[in-house]
């Protein structure tokens, strides 16, 4: 088909092979995933149910954790591995953990991470969700996903949509972060740590508000950094002004996106908010003006022209 195809040549089969057998010539070929096959073989690993269905905005913190590994080329060609947990609600990183290879201990070391994660609580009937990998397959993940007291899901075979939001992370991740002056797999970790393209944290689940001493320390430090502040809640601007404690807090946020979530309400096509009922706050004009004032951009409908950005969520 190449002859033919590229140089308009046509040659008959049989003369094809006379000149690959005087010359030597063999043609590559695709081998069968080993990993596939063994799985296959030995049928110990399971295929489970998708219990998501795309339902990923499920407006509970820590309910709905999904799971990935892709790969981070850097300098001479070299490849890390990341394999991630993120939680589909805050869109933040629950855990993490690099390897210079894809064996089994990448994912079961990325679960050590987020059991060892001390401020974290896991929504009761929490699941985490996959693609059918031979990793997430395998009866060791799936012994310690149980351990965790986590349900499993798995996306439908070959089918990226059902993973949607991890997916889109690895894809704006890469195109932040800068590896190729890296030389070591050391190198790549800490450039993760120290993120450059990072310019901004959000305050999610639990709502901050009913922790706002503890918050405050935080948006202090982010200051400090140079970084901005994205916080959601479930009070309205108009309470947060009469609480002494939660005003305290507002004067380190910058955005912020107020009222609770009504079912009622629910839309896709509005930016970084579950229902239209909520609003996006821009805090420092607001106390300056001593009224509401909307960060306008975000709160018309989507314009899928365009492209919003809002601050990524950092790794904890």
């Amino acid at each position: 088909m190449v002859l033919k195809d590229r140089f308009n040549i046509i040659y008959n089969l049989k003369r094809i092979r006379r000149i690959m057998k005087k010359y030597g010539i063999v043609c590559p070929y695709r081998k069968a995933n080993p990993y596939r096959r063994m799985m296959k073989a030995s049928k110990e690993h399971t295929v489970v149910s998708n219990l998501i269905n795309r339902e990923f905005k499920q407006d509970i913190p820590y309910k709905v954790l999904l799971t990935d590994i892709t790969y981070l080329s850097y300098k001479n060609g070299k490849k890390a591995y990341l394999s991630t947990i993120k939680d589909s609600s805050t869109n933040e990183i629950l855990a993490h953990y690099v390897s210079d290879n894809l064996r089994l201990d990448i994912v079961l070391n990325t679960l050590e991470k987020l059991k060892s994660n001390v401020n974290l609580k896991l929504h009761s009937e929490a699941i985490l969700h996959s693609d059918q990998g031979v990793h997430y397959t395998s009866p060791k993940f799936q012994k310690q996903v149980q351990q965790l007291g986590l349900k499993q899901s798995m996306s439908r075979r070959g089918n990226c949509w059902d993973n949607a939001p991890q997916e889109s992370f690895f894809g704006h991740f890469k195109d932040e972060v800068i590896l190729s002056k890296c030389s070591t797999l050391e190198e790549v970790i800490e450039e993760l740590k120290n993120l450059e393209g990072q310019d901004g944290i959000t305050l999610s689940g639990g709502d901050p508000m009913c922790q706002s001493e503890a918050c405050l320390e935080i948006c202090k430090a982010a200051k400090e950094l140079g970084l901005n502040v994205w916080c959601y809640t479930g009070f309205t601007y108009e309470k947060i002004l009469n609480n002494p404690k939660q005003r305290a807090l507002l004067q380190y946020i910058d955005v912020l996106v107020d009222g609770k979530f009504v079912l009622e309400e629910k839309s896709f096509d509005i930016y970084f908010r579950g229902s239209r009922n909520q609003r996006i706050i821009d805090v420092k004009k607001s106390l300056e003006e001593e009224k509401v004032v909307w960060v306008s951009k975000y709160m018309d409908e989507k314009d899928y022209s365009l492209n919003y950005k809002k601050p990524d969520y950092m790794f904890i």
